[in-house]
Parts: structure tokens; sequence; C-alpha cells
């Protein structure tokens, strides 16, 4: 919510590939002493470092980044695309195999550790958003992912709710109990999430968001339009 406080200011400053690039590295830059302001904290300013908006700025700061980036590429050759697109996804599933031993060389070689480790977390998804952009793999751009899209709002708005209440439930630490390794009980973790979140955002978005869009668009037909 504090992000899109600031996004119509965004909007108007960030316009072109250069611009979002610093966006990238200052807020990348805040997120890395952010975390250092808040070393050895009590719990109750421990949370709030881990929720704020500079702990996160990056991933959108990220995102930007990868729409210029889409923009001036958005004729190249399909093959650029598909090679964006598998050398991120091959990525994310090396930060997830591997997460381990990235923290560790990250944290022999940078300080601090999560953030930076955040950052290539966010730079990986940017460029398979990218790639996806570029050239939609049919396997992946499918009828079940455009419903999922149409119903990424209510992906997004539910999906700290269901991770706060599986928490809660102790349904993570089970796992985590109960695998071993790093990917598996990540994994796991990951499919129990989907099973609620998945079907409670298309309830949500059947029966709240579809209905609120049809609302406001039967209400802005009936909007006289500007200068009359």
């Amino acid at each position: 919510m504090a992000f899109y406080a600031i996004l119509p200011l965004l909007v108007f400053a960030l316009t072109g590939l250069w611009r979002s690039l610093a966006f990238l590295a200052v807020s990348v830059f805040l997120a890395a002493n952010w975390e250092l302001a808040f070393r050895g904290a009590g719990p109750v300013l421990a949370t709030f470092e881990q929720f704020s908006l500079m702990t996160f700025l990056f991933y959108f700061a990220a995102g930007i980044t990868g729409y210029f980036v889409w923009q001036k590429l958005g004729r190249t050759s399909p093959r650029v695309g598909s090679a964006v697109f598998a050398a991120s996804v091959l990525g994310i599933f090396g930060l997830i195999r591997f997460n381990d031993q990235v923290s560790e060389f990250i944290g022999t070689t940078f300080w601090p550790v999560a953030a930076l480790v955040n950052v290539v977390w966010a730079l990986a998804l940017a460029g398979a958003v990218v790639g996806v952009c570029l050239h939609p793999p049919r396997w992946f751009v499918n009828p079940a992912a455009k419903l999922l899209g149409n119903a990424s709002l209510s992906l997004y708005l539910w999906h700290s709710v269901v991770i706060l209440v599986l928490d809660q439930w102790g349904i993570y630490r089970g796992l985590y109990a109960s695998l071993t390794g790093t990917f598996l009980p990540f994994f796991a973790c990951f499919l129990a999430t989907l099973v609620v979140l998945v079907p409670l955002s298309l309830v949500s978005y059947r029966y709240i968001e579809r209905p609120g869009m049809k609302l406001a668009s039967r209400f802005t037909r009936h909007c006289p339009a500007p200068g009359r």
C-alpha cells in the first residue's frame, strides 16, 4: 500500500530505462542499509523492518526496469525471449535448490546477506516476466495460466493472509520437520500454500472482482466525458 501511494510520482519520474536502473540501484542501496540499521533489533522492530517498504522496494524497481527492457527488446528475435525466460527459470530453480550455498557465498563477499539474496531473486523473477512477454511459451501461457492471470489481484491480496494462517497453524514448521533438504520442504510448503490460495482467489475473483469491474464499467459509461 505504501508503494502505491508513491506510484503516481514514479510514473512521472521513471520515464526510461536508465532512470529505472538508477531507481533500482538506489532501492538496492536502501534495502541493504535498512537491513543493517535494524540488525540486532527487538522482535517488534525486526517485524517492522521485515515488512516495510524499504525491504521490498527493489522488487517493484526490478519490475519497472523489466518493463523498459521489454520495450527495448520488443522487436527482437523470439529466440532472445526464449533464452531470457529459460535462463531466468533456471536461475529461480537454482536459487531454490542452492539457497544455503548462495547465502553463504554472498555472506563471505558482501554485507548484508538477506537483502542481496532477495535482490538476486528480484532480478530472476523480473527476467522471467520479460522473457514471457518477449516470446510466450505455449506450455506456459495456456488457459489455466490466463485464468490465474485474471485472478492475479486476488492471488496477490490473499497470499499474505494464507501464508500467515498456515504459519500460525504450524503447517510450514511441520513440513520442514518431516522433510529433509532445502528444496523438498520449500516445494511442499509452496504446494500447500497453492492448495488454499488458488481456490480462494478464484472464488474472490468470480464473486467480488468481476461484479465490481462490471459495476465500474457501468458507472464509467454513464459519466460524461471531460469537457462536456
